[in-house]
């Protein structure tokens, strides 16, 4: 009982318009939306919660999931009434993605993608047909 009382205090009172706009006014960085985020849930916490959550309980993950759920969905309606992202960005804003090739001399080809936090680093090394991976029966 006490998660479906979780999930309608998180969805019709938790996150009332203040709470979603500290969530986008700190959006922009990842790091400080994630503190803002992880504020909110230890008030949460705090105002509706009367034991201590257990450390990697179910009950703990069931409240992540809760929370997070709630979240997802308050902040996607958010986004689209105001028709921008959290970090601020409009739908059609693209971040910049650089790239760099040849970047590991010992390989036939390598790359690096970075857009935003998220980088990738590609290599490919081609051989003969006896250098292919034997796969057992």
């Amino acid at each position: 009982m006490k998660y479906i009382e979780w999930n309608n205090i998180l969805g019709d009172h938790f996150f009332n318009a203040e709470k979603i706009d500290e969530i986008f006014k700190n959006g922009a960085q990842k790091q400080t939306r994630s503190e803002a985020i992880k504020r909110l849930k230890a008030a949460f916490l705090a105002e509706h919660v009367a034991q201590p959550i257990v450390p990697r309980s179910e009950e703990e993950a069931k409240l992540n999931y809760i929370f997070d759920s709630v979240l997802n969905d308050s902040v996607g309606v958010e986004i689209l009434k105001r028709k921008k992202r959290v970090d601020g960005r409009g739908f059609s804003d693209i971040r910049q993605i650089s790239t760099e090739v040849s970047l590991l001399p010992l390989v036939h080809g390598s790359s690096l993608f970075q857009r935003g936090q998220t980088q990738a680093v590609v290599s490919v090394t081609l051989g003969s047909g006896k250098d292919a991976q034997k796969i057992d029966d």
